[in-house]
């Protein structure tokens, strides 16, 4: 996968969270969307401790991104949509994408408002990036599917949608310069076969997750 290939879409530049900074935020709210956000994130939760959270909090007032306001703490206005999203979302998206010699992964986060795209980086610290508004979910989705394909023509990528009634998955490979596509339900995967497909019935593919 290139580099960064949500960058464009993000209303910020790119935001690091490290796994306490992270566990304090999704330890803020405690909704259902959030619970499924430390599942899909896969946050142990001994991560979400006093004492962890403790020092995420701490972390986030040294780069000057919590303030004191008060007797509250209150998130600027970067982090708090960061932290709305992360209580909110009603679909996670999780992201494979299979390369000529590695695999890279991540995960974008619907919520009413907004979305937000993750990459993982090491030792449990994520890039965040939230996604500009004036793009729709399949727009972003196809762009990062033509961007891997493009690096690599002979690899693969795999959708896993979920929500709190359901769980889809959508598997999408080139061959020969043309579209296939596997599809699949409750966690399962099909192969990706079957008859070619256009571009724009990829897009309505790609619909159809986001909406299912």
């Amino acid at each position: 996968m290139t580099e960064d290939p949500a960058s464009e879409y993000a209303d910020e530049t790119p935001l690091g969270l490290g796994i306490a900074e992270l566990s304090y935020l999704l330890s803020r709210f405690d909704s259902a969307s959030a619970r499924k956000s430390v599942e899909m994130l896969q946050v142990n939760e001994d991560y979400l401790s006093p004492l962890v959270t403790a020092v995420g909090a701490s972390s986030l007032l040294a780069r000057g991104m919590l303030h004191v306001n008060g007797d509250e703490v209150e998130p600027n206005e970067a982090l708090s949509l960061v932290n709305y999203i992360l209580a909110a979302s009603t679909r996670w998206i999780e992201l494979g994408f299979v390369g000529d010699l590695d695999v890279d992964g991540g995960l974008l986060l619907q919520a009413p408002e907004a979305s937000m795209f993750l990459q993982p980086l090491s030792l449990g610290a994520w890039q965040v990036l939230v996604k500009d508004r004036s793009t729709s979910d399949m727009r972003t989705l196809r762009s990062l599917v033509d961007a891997h394909f493009e690096a690599n023509p002979h690899g693969a990528v795999h959708f896993g949608s979920t929500t709190f009634e359901s769980v889809q998955t959508l598997s999408v490979r080139m061959e020969d310069g043309r579209w296939k596509v596997g599809l699949g339900a409750g966690g399962g995967r099909r192969e990706t076969e079957g008859p070619d497909i256009t571009a724009e019935e990829l897009d309505q593919k790609l619909v159809e997750l986001l909406s299912g």
